[in-house]
C-alpha cells in the first residue's frame, strides 16, 4: 500500500540543474566491482527493479532486484521506453538480493527509509546499461522512497535466451497487472516541458475566438512575435519533434501501452496521461495524410491511432462505468475506436503495424505477441526463418485467410505461403478493408474465418503446403496502376481505369455507362463504394486534386445522402469525395487492374501476369492469384497475392457445381 501511495503522492522533487540529457554527460564514478550475476528464476516468476532513493539528481544509481511470483499482487510500475541506437553504457550499482531482503524488507517504514541511505555504499556488483536507461532512472527516482519498477533491460537476463523467451511470453501479463505504465519519451534542454506547452496551445486555441478579435490582432501587427508564435503553434509545427522521437517508431511499445490499465507519459519532468496526449495531438490538427514529406510523423500518428484503438479495447474489458463515461467524453477523437472487448485479429495488427521497428527481426512477431487471441511460442533459439515458418503454419491451420498476406510481404528465402514480415509491405490485403467505410482510416478489425477441420492444410517438411481449392478463372489482360500524377489528376486516372475495363469488355457486355461506373467504383474501392452516382459529372470536371488530396474540405454535410455511399453532386466540395479518393489510393497501392477470361473486372498485385490462375479457397471471401511453379511438377504453384473480383461467388457457392482439387504451394 505504501508503494502505491508513494507513486500517487510523490514525484522526483529535484531537478537536473542543466536539464541536459545525461546520455552525453556521464555522471557516475567507475567502481572496481564485479558484474552482477543473475540468479535463475522459474517460468512463473519475474524480477522487479527496486530503485533506491537519493538526495541529489547526480547521485549514483543504486538498485536491487526482487523476485516475485506471477500470482503476486504487489504494486509495481512498468516502463515503456526506446532502447535507442547509442551503444554507450554506464554502470548501475546493484545490491545483492539476499542482503536487500535481510536489511531493507520486512522492516517498519521508518527503519526501511533510513536503511536505504545507510546501505547505499554496500553495493557489491554493477550492471552496465545504456546511457538512456541511466537517464530515465535519474528522472524517475524518488528522494525519500524506493520505487518498484519493471524494466526489461535490467529485469531480464538479456544474455540468457531461454529466460528471455520465458519472460517475453509473460510480458503481456506483466504490463497488464502493473499499477501503471510509465512511457519514457526522453529529456531535452531545447524542449524542457513540451507536453505542458502542447496543452496550453490547445487551450488557447479553444478560447481564442472570444478572447481576441481579428481587429485587435490587426492593431497589434501581423509581424509581432506573439502573432508569429501563435501561427506557428497553431499549425502544430513545434510539436512534430515529439512525434519524431524514437519511442513512436518502436515496435514493443504497442503492446506495452495497449495492455496497460493506466499508461502515463513522462518527458523529463513533464508528465500527463496517455489519453490526454493523444487527444491534444488530435486537437492540434496534425493530420497523417498531410505528412507525406515527414514519414516518421505519419508513422507515429498511425501508431498512436492503433494504440488508442487497442488500449480502448482492452480498457473496456471489465472496466468501470466511470471509465466508459470518460472515454465517451472524447467522442470526437474516439469515434473510430469501438468499445470491443474481444481480442484483436493478430494478422491485422501485423499488417497495420508493419512500419514499427525492432532490432531483432524475430521481434516483429514476438513484440506484438500478447495482443492476439492465440499467442505463439517465443523461442529466441530459433532462427528468423524458423520463427516465421512456424508462425505461418499455426496461423494457416487456424485460417487460410492468412495467405492473403503472402504476396504483400514477399521473400526470396521462404516458401511463398510464408509471409516475410521483414519485407516492406507491397500492398494492403483486401481483407484489411472489409466492412470499413471510406471515412474510416484505421484498418479493419474484422477477424479471419476459422478453418473447418476438413479444410485444414497439410504441411510437408515445412516447405510444401497442400490445400483444397476450386479453379475459378485465368487472368486474361493486365491493366494500369495508379500513375504518379494520381494526386494531381485523380479524375483522369479514374477515367483511364474506366476506359481499360470498358474497352476489354465492350465486345462481351452491353451494360450501360451508369452500370459500368457502379462496377468501376465497386472494383476500385474493393466493395467500399457500391455506386458511381454523380461520378460522371466529376469525370467531366476540371477540378484538381488539391481540393481533396492536399487540402481536406470542410466536414461532411449531415443532410447529404452520398456520405460513404457514392460521390456527392458536382461541384459541391464535400468530405465524402476526399474519403473515396483516399480509399482508392490506399486500396490500389501496389495493385493494378485486370480482366479475367470470364470478363470479370478485378484488381490484384501489380506483379501478376496474364495466364496466372485465380482460385477460390475454403473459408476465404476473396480469391487468390497463383502462378505455376518453375520446378516442373504439375499442380505446384507459388502465391502471387490476393485480389478482388466483381462479381465473385465464393468457395461455398462454387462448390455446389464445381469440385475442389488438391494443389501444392511451394
Amino acid at each position: 500500500m505504501m508503494d502505491f501511495l508513494a507513486s500517487i503522492c510523490c514525484w522526483p522533487i529535484y531537478d537536473d540543474v542543466n536539464d541536459t540529457p545525461t546520455e552525453t554527460t556521464p555522471l557516475m564514478t567507475p567502481r572496481d566491482l564485479p558484474t552482477y550475476g543473475y540468479q535463475t528464476i522459474a517460468a512463473d516468476e519475474f524480477r522487479v527493479l527496486v530503485l533506491h532513493p537519493a538526495r541529489s539528481f547526480s547521485d549514483d544509481i543504486v538498485v536491487h532486484l526482487q523476485t516475485r511470483k506471477r500470482s503476486d499482487d504487489k504494486f509495481y510500475e512498468a516502463i515503456s521506453y526506446s532502447w535507442g541506437t547509442n551503444e554507450e553504457s554506464e554502470p548501475v550499482l546493484v545490491q545483492d538480493e539476499e542482503f536487500a531482503s535481510l536489511h531493507l524488507h520486512n522492516q517498519n517504514v521508518t527503519t526501511r527509509l533510513l536503511r536505504y541511505y545507510q546501505t547505499r555504499n554496500q553495493a557489491n556488483a554493477t550492471l552496465h546499461v545504456r546511457s538512456n536507461v541511466v537517464t530515465l532512472l535519474r528522472y524517475l527516482r524518488y528522494q525519500w522512497f524506493p520505487r518498484y519498477l519493471w524494466l526489461d533491460a535490467l529485469c531480464i537476463n538479456q544474455s540468457d535466451k531461454s529466460e528471455k523467451g520465458d519472460q517475453v511470453n509473460q510480458m503481456g501479463d506483466i504490463y497488464r497487472k502493473s499499477g501503471r505504465t510509465l512511457i519514457w519519451l526522453g529529456s531535452s534542454r531545447t524542449f524542457p516541458r513540451p507536453l505542458s506547452a502542447m496543452e496550453r496551445v490547445v487551450r488557447s486555441r479553444k478560447t481564442k475566438p472570444w478572447r481576441e478579435s481579428d481587429q485587435s490582432k490587426l492593431e497589434r501587427g501581423n509581424d509581432s512575435p506573439e502573432v508569429q508564435l501563435e501561427e506557428t503553434l497553431s499549425q502544430g509545427q513545434d510539436f512534430r519533434h515529439i512525434l519524431k522521437l524514437p519511442w513512436f517508431q518502436r515496435r514493443w511499445v504497442i503492446q506495452e501501452v495497449a495492455l496497460s490499465p493506466r499508461p502515463r507519459v513522462v518527458f523529463g519532468h513533464d508528465t500527463m496521461s496517455f489519453e490526454d496526449m493523444t487527444y491534444l495531438i488530435d486537437q492540434l490538427g496534425i493530420r497523417r495524410d498531410k505528412q507525406r514529406d515527414h514519414p516518421r510523423v505519419a508513422d507515429a500518428l498511425h501508431t498512436l491511432e492503433s494504440m488508442t484503438s487497442l488500449q480502448r479495447r482492452n480498457s473496456f474489458r471489465g472496466s468501470s462505468l466511470f471509465t466508459q463515461i470518460k472515454h465517451d467524453l472524447f467522442l470526437r477523437y474516439y469515434h473510430q475506436h469501438p468499445k470491443s472487448s474481444g481480442p484483436a485479429d493478430f494478422i491485422q495488427i501485423l499488417v497495420s503495424m508493419h512500419a514499427a521497428q525492432c532490432s531483432d527481426d524475430r521481434d516483429r512477431i514476438f513484440a506484438l505477441n500478447s495482443l492476439g487471441g492465440r499467442p505463439t511460442t517465443v523461442d529466441y533459439q530459433d532462427s528468423v526463418e524458423e520463427v516465421y515458418s512456424r508462425f505461418a503454419t499455426e496461423e494457416c491451420t487456424y485460417s487460410l485467410e492468412t495467405l492473403f498476406c503472402c504476396g504483400a510481404f514477399p521473400s526470396q528465402c521462404l516458401p511463398s505461403w510464408v509471409p516475410d514480415w521483414r519485407s516492406p509491405r507491397q500492398w494492403i490485403p483486401i481483407k484489411s478493408f472489409e466492412k470499413r467505410p471510406p471515412s474510416h482510416q484505421l484498418l479493419s478489425e474484422n477477424p479471419r474465418q476459422h478453418n473447418q477441420p476438413r479444410h485444414r492444410p497439410i504441411i510437408i517438411e515445412s516447405r510444401i503446403m497442400v490445400i483444397n481449392a476450386i479453379p475459378y478463372t485465368v487472368v486474361a489482360t493486365r491493366g494500369p496502376r495508379l500513375c504518379g500524377t494520381w494526386r494531381e489528376q485523380p479524375w483522369r486516372s479514374i477515367e483511364k481505369f474506366h476506359r481499360f475495363f470498358a474497352c476489354i469488355t465492350d465486345s462481351t457486355s452491353s451494360c450501360t455507362r451508369a452500370h459500368s461506373l457502379d462496377q468501376l467504383m465497386k472494383t476500385l474501392t474493393a466493395g467500399g463504394v457500391l455506386s458511381g452516382t454523380n461520378l460522371e459529372n466529376w469525370l467531366r470536371s476540371d477540378e484538381q486534386s488539391h481540393n481533396f488530396m492536399e487540402a481536406q474540405p470542410a466536414p461532411a454535410i449531415a443532410c447529404c445522402d452520398a456520405h460513404n455511399v457514392s460521390f456527392c453532386e458536382y461541384p459541391r466540395k464535400h468530405l465524402n469525395v476526399f474519403n473515396i479518393l483516399q480509399r482508392i489510393e490506399r486500396v490500389m497501392e501496389g495493385r493494378c487492374a485486370f480482366v479475367t477470361q470470364r470478363g470479370d473486372w478485378g484488381i490484384g498485385p501489380s506483379s501478376m501476369l496474364s495466364g496466372d490462375y485465380v482460385v477460390a479457397l475454403p473459408g476465404c471471401q476473396y480469391p487468390l492469384v497463383l502462378r505455376p511453379s518453375l520446378i516442373g511438377v504439375q499442380g505446384t504453384y507459388k502465391i502471387v497475392g490476393d485480389c478482388y473480383i466483381t462479381p465473385f461467388e465464393g468457395y461455398e457457392q462454387l462448390s455446389t457445381h464445381q469440385s475442389a482439387r488438391a494443389i501444392s504451394i511451394v
